[in-house]
């Protein structure tokens, strides 16, 4: 049986721009998945990697969509969660006023408030009264609340990364 064709493809750049709101799943060196999400910084200070934000729309192409504080989250509305990955290019924070990655969804080593202990298998939320930033222990059971689930414990009184895996759905940040 004689071959099928041949063809040749070239390119010449490989150049990247990534365009606002877009997404593209990614893994780590472990096979870890997650979905990224390309946001502007609006939080009005550096992200440092694992911060937790709330993604907020505002119509300005120029900033939209956006990543906010957690601080003063919509009342009874269903918010996006997303985590600080990286800058453009390079690692670590994300300086403010910049457009960066962000992690909606999959496995990320986000910030963890482990003043009340986050246990293996916990759910987790954003509560902005206890620890804006970070994500706290939401209990055993799924709330309307749940954003995630951690993978590993974190027991610690302070904010430290914690591998979780977020959701990517909507929840009620309080």
């Amino acid at each position: 049986m004689a071959a099928g064709p041949q063809i040749t493809i070239g390119f010449d750049s490989l150049a990247f721009t990534a365009t606002p709101g877009m997404e593209k799943w990614d893994s780590d060196n472990s096979g870890r998945f997650y979905k990224k999400r390309w946001l502007y910084n609006g939080t009005g200070a550096a992200a440092p990697v694992g911060t937790v934000v709330r993604v907020n729309h505002d119509g300005d192409e120029e900033t939209n969509p956006r990543a906010a504080t957690t601080a003063s989250p919509p009342a009874n509305v269903y918010v996006e969660t997303a985590v600080a990955w990286g800058p453009a290019t390079g690692s670590g924070s994300i300086p403010d006023a910049t457009w960066g990655w962000w992690v909606v969804q999959g496995y990320v080593e986000a910030l963890c408030e482990g003043t009340t202990d986050v246990d293996k298998d916990d759910y987790i939320k954003v509560v902005t009264a206890t620890s804006e930033g970070a994500f706290i222990e939401d209990g055993t059971a799924r709330t309307i609340n749940s954003v995630g689930i951690a993978c590993a414990a974190q027991a610690t009184a302070a904010e430290v990364l914690t591998l979780v895996f977020l959701f990517g759905d909507r929840a009620i940040n309080s």
